[in-house]
């Protein structure tokens, strides 16, 4: 019985132990070939129902003519991006910057960013890997500790790096708008009714624009339009 039993013991010790190496295995997808990632790429976007979270930096293989990226944020879906200072300096904006800003993606910059990474609604980040010398490949990680140290690094990237002007201190018409429905103690449900807008996108456009002033509440939110002249 003894030596059953420490039989036993050894046999659930190497189940655990494979276990955890299959569970690591099953967190990580390894994406290879160009149509491919950009296929995944795409998935993950239209999946993504809350925010996407984007660290970019030269050089760009993926094209910048990211439709489904479009599709995301006409929905509703955040998109906060900390983008590499050189590209910003590019002439000619041919990363699309300029639309990009004026659709309402969150918008800053760093001297240096550490990584290529989008991470979606926090429970999928997407890790390019792209290399001259090597087919185009990318990571997916879905769960796990690696997914968690990822979304600190971009949230360590995001709180370091200067807003870009031409989305952070400025609001549109609609934003405006909603801005001002907010201030007269509209609900979000009378604020639907107003756009037109699905009560839930009308909750992702509130916390778009607490996050773009950088504060938690709609009082600190009344409070900072006022302070920066935002109506």
């Amino acid at each position: 019985m003894q030596r059953v039993q420490t039989f036993i013991a050894t046999l659930m010790e190497e189940y655990r132990e494979r276990s955890a190496l299959r569970d690591a295995r099953e967190a990580v997808e390894v994406v290879i070939g160009a149509a491919e990632v950009m296929a995944r790429w795409q998935h993950l976007q239209r999946a993504a129902q809350e925010e996407v979270k984007s660290l970019a930096k030269e050089p760009i293989v993926i094209s910048a003519d990211n439709q489904a990226q479009r599709a995301a944020m006409a929905s509703g879906i955040v998109y906060r991006t900390v983008y590499e200072r050189t590209m910003i300096d590019v002439p000619g904006d041919p990363y699309q910057l300029a639309w990009s800003a004026a659709n309402g993606e969150l918008m800053r910059i760093a001297t240096d960013v550490p990584t290529k990474l989008m991470i979606f609604d926090g429970r999928a980040a997407f890790v390019p890997l792209m290399s001259a010398s090597i087919e185009p490949a990318a990571l997916v990680i879905t769960s796990g500790t690696l997914l968690g140290v990822l979304n600190w690094v971009f949230e360590t990237v995001w709180a370091g790096a200067v807003p870009f002007p031409a989305t952070e201190n400025t609001l549109g018409p609609e934003d405006q708008r909603l801005l001002s429905l907010i201030i007269a103690g509209y609900t979000d449900r009378a604020i639907s009714k107003q756009f037109g807008l699905s009560h839930r996108t009308v909750q992702r456009r509130v916390r778009q624009l607490t996050r773009l002033a950088g504060v938690e509440t709609r009082l600190q939110l009344v409070w900072h339009a006022a302070k920066h002249d935002w109506l």
